[in-house]
């Protein structure tokens, strides 16, 4: 009963304080600054969605979207060879086009590039820590062990 007589209070107290300082127009245009940049934030982390050619110019790769995660699959291979480096040998005999092999990319605005990702390399069957970033009118992804240091940077051009 006395909590419920405290919270009571509470609550016009701050019903007070907030008519006396027009939180009505603060909150409004708090609203309209979170609204105005969302969508040009949006715009910002999907400008890597598209199709890539991938360096060594054998694959196609198409960034895609789920949620706020980004991810990449392989929807071209010139070869059209099977995943026959991969450790697991059940998922020796699965084709290459289809294939996601980069995933889990969230974009971090600040750092203006997308992290937290895996990329599964089909050339030697491991996976890796990975990040993304645009470069130059070209998608960079950077695979890595333990730091970015030790890795290796691949350059992905969008295919018009």
């Amino acid at each position: 009963m006395i909590v419920l007589h405290i919270y009571q209070l509470f609550i016009h107290k701050l019903g007070q304080t907030l008519a006396k300082t027009g939180w009505l127009a603060t909150l409004a245009l708090l609203a309209l600054t979170l609204l105005s940049r969302t969508p040009a934030m949006a715009e910002e982390a999907d400008a890597i969605l598209g199709t890539y050619l991938n360096e060594e110019q054998t694959a196609h790769i198409e960034i895609f979207k789920e949620g706020t995660v980004y991810s990449g699959r392989i929807v071209w291979h010139k070869a059209n060879r099977k995943d026959y480096k991969n450790p697991d040998p059940a998922l020796q005999d699965r084709p290459l086009v289809g294939l996601v092999l980069a995933e889990g990319f969230v974009y971090d605005p600040q750092e203006k590039e997308w992290n937290s990702g895996k990329v599964y390399a089909p050339d030697d069957g491991k996976t890796y820590h990975g990040y993304l970033w645009l470069e130059d009118g070209v998608l960079k992804l950077r695979g890595y062990v333990g730091i970015p240091l030790f890795g290796r940077t691949s350059v992905l051009t969008p295919l018009k």
